[in-house]
């Protein structure tokens, strides 16, 4: 697969052997600093201790969406090396049963905190705020943030037990405050934080014609690209910028093969007098100007262009629920990729989708006339700590966190093979020219983690390194569907042509493994490997609201939100797939507690049971129950009080609907039962006290304590789960409570 998915650029360099000798003495000299300003003594003077008094080290690498069942497969085609070494030589568990639900955010703070969600407080993606007192069911917080996390997680004990930790992107890092808060001035020197994950954000976008218009003419300043150059204005967030299309005089090819991002703010002085060179001005004219604004970037266009450097945008800031804040400002980087341009004229580059006109830019929709196709990553602030360690390494640190599926699913940088598309049997087996831009976007974000992962390294004496990636996840979202052979929407021709993609993109993965291979081996550490969840795919969806309001438990407001004064059960709109009842201790409340409570709960039971698919057979089959005992808890106050179990290949809606089932795109989803085998992840580990084979079926609650262990950090009596270095196994196999399809 690597050959047939080339990256634009070689992958940056990792371990210290490869740095340039000024950076290696600089991060010496940092590091001597670090330990004179907190650090402690016993961190900063470990390695002159000689290496075998030095504390344990140990490497995650946390994966988002590495479900177990499609790494097997994966492995199975000989398509991922760095995991096959893994399993060759380290222990592969039989699967890691996620948390309830089996979502992002409670399954990683299950993973980093050892505990399940009715403590930690993350128990989805969104979570219910809290108190509930001062909360109705449709208030909403995010699960991701640091400020709902009621635990300290794996990153935070190494710091408070004396040593050094790294932990990049990962969840429940921002806002930094509230990751930092509750230990002391040394640990928090000990402690090194580096995320993208902050309130600075703006999705991806694409540049087109039809969104972007050419300028009639030359802006201010404009002389400077010569004749033929073409212009756009863009926005990200509040700043604008100015694109330009030019004929690069030392490029062989004619015509629009190089992009340029300027400064969209007119300089001072510039295009302001009578027929100076703004849109209507002539170059050469009275007052006119050939000092171009202001260059912030340039990129080759096409198949021999890569993305840019980062630019910056300043974007707007909501203050915190509760604040008394008002909206700021913040810097959020991003990048851009010019991925095909064609001027006015005969002069063309080629590449166009078959039913396009002539000089059409590749990846185009048939029959459109669009002169050029520019990728905007997203824009993304980025938060670390300390900020001196970061940039001396990284200098401005930028982070673009997303490939911009939705841009993708749409069609806006080529068509995507659909069932019975005759593109798609064309492209059986290779990713097609929409599939090849998403990977490359991928390839970005892989080399952007590569070289965060590089600068932890950096660190003297760490002895936690702990990355999180992304883009498996996004990609599975994105095209799972269309290859999960179980749903009745199932095209062979499709799948074909979109396997390529998923397989890409955990090639990446596997590259970011090899490297964490690199800085383990050179450092003697243990190397853990770990996904969230898997990936199943889903074509229906299953109102289960509608089904609540026909039983008279719902009703539904204007604004297609439940009225919560006609309401006495709902499907929260948190997407955690839980019911709840709308109880009169909440604010817009109206079931009082004891017997009306538990009618309520039967009712909404009997009228989900009561479901039946267009096939007639049961669309619910069973729940599961926060009080029920079990390793794995769940529930809590942020969360509801009962989880439907919904047949595969459905995923649930809260949304109003003709009828409560309805056909939906094919889609990869997760946050099923987590004992389902398409919902278990990865979980592997390699090092020297990692004996080669098979580790049984583990729960989520098992990894902090595993990792603890291999860190030779004392066993936690309060964690319910245990480390895998034992013999026991925490979640019997063939404890599936969903019938086989």
């Amino acid at each position: 697969m690597r050959a047939r998915f080339q990256l634009r650029r070689g992958p940056r360099p990792v371990g210290g052997g490869s740095r340039p000798l000024g950076r290696r003495l600089r991060a010496a000299a940092l590091g001597a600093g670090l330990a004179g300003t907190g650090a402690g003594a016993e961190a900063g003077t470990a390695g002159a201790a000689g290496e075998e008094a030095s504390p344990p080290r140990l490497v995650v690498l946390a994966v988002d969406g590495a479900g177990r069942v499609l790494v097997e497969r994966l492995l199975a085609a000989g398509e991922l090396p760095n995991f096959a070494r893994l399993r060759r030589e380290g222990a592969f568990s039989d699967g890691l049963v996620p948390a309830v639900p089996s979502l992002t955010a409670p399954s990683f703070a299950a993973l980093w905190n050892g505990l399940p969600g009715a403590e930690t407080g993350i128990t989805g993606n969104t979570v219910l705020a809290t108190p509930p007192e001062s909360h109705s069911l449709l208030d909403t917080a995010d699960g991701f943030s640091a400020a709902r996390l009621r635990t300290r997680p794996l990153w935070a004990r190494v710091a408070a037990a004396g040593r050094r930790a790294v932990a990049v992107h990962t969840t429940h890092t921002f806002p930094l405050a509230d990751a930092l808060a509750g230990l002391d001035a040394a640990a928090r020197w000990r402690l090194f934080l580096l995320t993208g994950y902050t309130d600075r954000r703006i999705p991806p976008a694409t540049l087109d014609e039809e969104r972007n218009p050419l300028l009639a003419g030359r802006p201010p300043g404009g002389c400077g690209f010569g004749e033929g150059a073409g212009f756009f204005r863009f926005e990200v967030g509040e700043t604008r910028f100015l694109g330009a299309f030019f004929d690069d005089p030392a490029d062989p090819r004619v015509g629009w093969d190089t992009f340029a991002v300027l400064s969209g703010e007119d300089r001072e002085g510039e295009g302001q007098g009578e027929g100076g060179g703004g849109p209507r001005g002539s170059c050469g004219g009275p007052g006119s100007s050939d000092r171009p604004p202001l260059l912030l970037a340039r990129v080759r266009v096409g198949e021999r262009g890569s993305f840019s450097i980062p630019i910056a945008a300043e974007v707007a800031v909501d203050p915190a629920p509760g604040s008394s804040a008002g909206t700021g400002r913040g810097r959020a980087d991003f990048r851009v990729r010019a991925f095909a341009a064609r001027p006015a004229g005969p002069a063309s580059l080629s590449g166009s989708l078959p039913g396009s006109p002539p000089g059409t830019p590749p990846g185009s929709p048939p029959g459109s006339s669009a002169r050029f196709l520019v990728f905007r990553s997203a824009a993304r602030g980025v938060a670390a700590w300390p900020e001196p360690f970061w940039r001396e390494r990284l200098g401005e640190p930028d982070y673009a966190g997303s490939i911009g599926a939705a841009e993708f699913a749409a069609g806006r940088l080529g068509r995507w093979p659909r069932a019975g598309d005759a593109v798609a049997s064309a492209a059986a087996g290779a990713p097609g020219l929409a599939g090849q831009r998403l990977l490359e976007v991928v390839e970005d974000l892989e080399e952007t983690a590569r070289a965060h992962l590089e600068a932890a390294a950096d660190l003297p004496d760490w002895n936690l390194l702990a990355l999180y990636l992304p883009f498996a996840d996004e990609v599975g979202h994105l095209v799972y569907g269309a290859l999960d052979e179980r749903l009745p929407s199932h095209d062979p021709a499709t799948a074909a042509a979109l396997r390529p993609v998923l397989a890409g993109t955990f090639a990446a993965v596997d590259r970011v493994l090899g490297d964490a291979f690199r800085i383990a081996a050179a450092a003697g550490a243990h190397l853990l490997v770990v996904g969230d969840h898997g990936m199943a795919g889903t074509d229906r969806r299953a109102h289960l609201n509608v089904a609540l309001e026909r039983a008279g438990l719902l009703a539904f407001g204007p604004d297609g939100r439940p009225d919560l004064s006609r309401t006495r059960v709902l499907l929260l709109t948190t997407a955690d797939g839980s019911l709840a009842v709308n109880r009169v201790s909440r604010p817009g409340g109206v079931v009082e507690p004891g017997a009306a409570e538990e009618r309520a709960l039967r009712e909404a039971r009997e009228a989900l049971l009561a479901l039946r698919t267009p096939e007639g057979e049961p669309l619910v089959f069973g729940f599961l129950d926060p009080g029920a005992p079990g390793l794995l808890r769940f529930g809590g106050d942020s969360t509801g009080d009962l989880f439907p179990i919904l047949r595969p290949g459905y995923r649930s809606s809260p949304l109003p609907a003709p009828e409560v089932v309805t056909p939906a795109p094919p889609a990869g989803s997760h946050g099923f039962l987590p004992t389902r085998r398409d919902m278990q992840a990865v979980f592997a580990a390699w090092g020297p006290r990692i004996a080669p084979g098979r580790w049984p079926r583990a729960s989520a609650l098992a990894v902090l304590p595993t990792a603890l262990d291999l860190l030779g950090l004392p066993p936690d009596p309060a964690l319910p789960g245990r480390s895998l270095l034992g013999d026991a196994p925490l979640v019997r196999p063939g404890a599936d409570r969903e019938p086989a399809r």
